[in-house]
């Protein structure tokens, strides 16, 4: 059951469910994302700057739906936090409620929050990213982190090298039927 269906149901609140597409849109950490102050996100640029990540301060480039997640959510006025709890004065500290409920209604008991983060990496090399540039998306300061990615690549490029030798293999088999013809076509 897709997150919006269930917002609108009324069982996943809206700010949990915009806290939910930020995770699977930025590969950002939980606590990254929950931990975002409204003046963290800058119209402007299309970006967020983390100032306390895992590894220290970062800028997060945001796509169109991110962007337009962000600018769904109602602000409350008397609170910094994009993600703010009952108090306003605190941010909300965790969606394991949520999530558990999610997981739930989409039939995935296994899957922990933290592993949309790991999705999004996985996402990202599927769709040709260097390793390099995937550690710079998910703000790793040592490739080793980045480096359990690794056999994904690998499977990556063996699918890669598959469509390119069928490809050729089909290229070949065309040009051996030309030229089986063309030698029928002489021998008449």
């Amino acid at each position: 059951m897709p997150l919006c269906e269930l917002e609108l149901r009324g069982p996943l609140p809206a700010r949990a469910a915009a806290a939910l597409r930020l995770l699977m849109l930025t590969g950002c950490r939980l606590r990254e994302v929950l931990s975002l102050r409204w003046d963290d996100f800058d119209r402007g640029s299309g970006e967020l700057r983390l100032r306390d990540s895992k590894t220290g301060a970062r800028m997060v480039a945001l796509t169109p739906a991110a962007l337009c997640v962000l600018s769904g959510i109602r602000r409350h006025r008397r609170s910094p936090w994009v993600f703010a709890a009952r108090d306003p004065k605190q941010h909300l500290t965790a969606l394991t409620a949520y999530w558990h409920f999610v997981r739930q209604r989409a039939g995935v008991e296994d899957v922990r929050i933290h592993d949309l983060r790991h999705s999004f990496a996985s996402r990202a090399l599927a769709l040709g990213e260097s390793l390099t540039m995937i550690g710079r998306l998910l703000g790793h300061t040592d490739v080793g982190s980045t480096a359990r990615y690794a056999h994904l690549a690998r499977d990556a490029e063996r699918i890669a090298v598959t469509r390119v030798g069928d490809s050729i293999e089909a290229d070949m088999l065309r040009m051996d039927a030309a030229d089986a013809g063309s030698a029928a076509d002489g021998a008449a």
